[in-house]
């Protein structure tokens, strides 16, 4: 066998771009050899013949208990909302998740107003929104 091949600093960094991850320089340099070590046992591991090996899906042997699905009377709004730190419009209000509205993957989205930041117009309880009154 001939010597180990460690990937660059620069492979380490754009894995790591992929992967959204932020590393420092000193990091992508640490995580080379590591990363190398991994890279080698995976290539260890598709070299073994498979061939004659029964593909395994379940490691426990136990079967799925599943039980039929079937409705169930559930709480009524006014219960659920009852106990709410925080509601509006007969809905839970909770914390903003995202900062900002993720470009919409499309030919168009340069045009879009998505892709300049507008924000879609909240529903109302008709199902028309709050700009078509």
């Amino acid at each position: 066998m001939g010597s180990k091949k460690v990937l660059d600093s620069e492979a380490v960094l754009h894995l790591a771009k992929l992967a959204n991850l932020r590393l420092k320089k000193e990091e992508a340099e640490k995580f080379r050899y590591q990363l190398s070590d991994i890279f080698e046992f995976i290539s260890q591991l598709q070299r073994i013949n498979t061939d004659k090996v029964i593909p395994t899906f379940a490691v426990t042997h136990t079967s799925s208990k599943l039980r039929k699905d079937r409705t169930i009377k559930s709480l009524r709004r006014e219960d659920a909302l009852k106990n709410a730190p925080n509601k509006e419009n007969n809905y839970f209000k909770t914390k903003k998740v995202f900062d900002e509205v993720p470009r919409l993957a499309s030919r168009d989205a340069e045009s879009s107003p998505l892709s300049r930041g507008a924000e879609i117009p909240p529903k109302s309880r008709n199902g028309g929104t709050k700009e078509d009154k």
